[in-house]
């Protein structure tokens, strides 16, 4: 039929949090800005009081869009059963509905440029600082109950185009996926003075010093041996040192290390440095 769509059964979730559940396909006038859900009461018999219809303008996009709402239900005779207040009746059940709308623009909750990072810790599935600190991951905003369930276009003559992919946000199910806050899931913190940040900052090449900025022991200790400065300098100490952790280059046997760097024609007195910058870089780390 022209200026109609036709909305399958099905659930949605709100950013409010609210459940919308359509049981049965419904069929929606376009015109009208506001086509709401089960209605109490029948079509009006008098012309004069259908719903006014709205003029959809074909050179725009318009948001076919669905809420949460409840409505009354269950009419029982009241007390006054002789009608003296004009209605016999009252409901005695608020049942879970729903209400359509036309929208004539996204809603404030599909602005990408307010939209935070996906994945990674804080954002993944992993245990973040936060959840540590509040005991739970933050809720996000409630910005807008209505949930764009299709991208419409109208023609003059009433045929509409339908887009159900291009604004529609889809729940993702992580029923499979799981993580916990153990004891050990965050590395324990140092505080660490200035002076010795500035220090271990300088003993790491300039794009590597995000270690300290964890403010963790483990991130020095665990950092690849290559992250320091001069890890990289040439090709013989990259291979002699890449499979290492600034720890285990810390704790590495002089003579065996001088051996192994001779085989490669590394420099000695290069690995030498490198060596002395782990070792400060892991005193520095240890914690009091």
């Amino acid at each position: 039929m022209p200026w109609s769509v036709t909305v399958s059964p099905g659930f949605a979730l709100s950013a409010c949090g609210d459940d919308i559940c359509l049981p049965d396909a419904v069929r929606i006038d376009i015109r009208q800005p506001r086509p709401s859900g089960s209605d109490v009461c029948g079509p009006p018999v008098d012309p004069w009081c259908a719903p006014m219809r709205q003029r959809r303008d074909p050179d725009r996009t318009y948001y076919l869009a669905i809420r949460y709402a409840e409505q009354q239900t269950r009419p029982v005779r009241g007390a006054c059963s002789c009608g003296c207040d004009g209605d016999p009746c009252e409901y005695s059940r608020i049942a879970e509905s729903w209400t359509f709308a036309v929208l004539d623009s996204l809603p404030d909750c599909h602005d990408e440029s307010t939209r935070g990072p996906v994945g990674g810790e804080e954002g993944g599935l992993a245990c973040s600082r936060e959840i540590r600190a509040r005991g739970t991951r933050r809720c996000p905003d409630c910005c807008d109950p209505w949930v764009v369930l299709a991208d419409l276009r109208v023609t003059a003559s009433g045929t509409v185009s339908v887009d159900p992919l291009a604004h529609r946000r889809f729940l993702a199910q992580l029923g499979e996926h799981a993580f916990f806050c153990g004891p050990d899931t965050q590395p324990k913190r140092v505080d660490f003075s200035a002076v010795e940040r500035e220090t271990i900052a300088g003993l790491f090449a300039a794009g590597e010093r995000r270690v300290v900025d964890a403010g963790a022991r483990e991130a020095v200790l665990t950092s690849p041996a290559t992250a320091l400065r001069g890890g990289k300098a040439s090709k013989a100490i990259r291979t002699l040192v890449e499979s290492m952790s600034v720890g285990e280059l810390a704790g590495l046997d002089s003579a065996l290390l001088h051996a192994k760097a001779a085989d490669l024609g590394a420099d000695a007195d290069a690995v030498d440095r490198l060596v002395e910058s782990a070792r400060i870089a892991v005193r520095l780390a240890q914690p009091g």
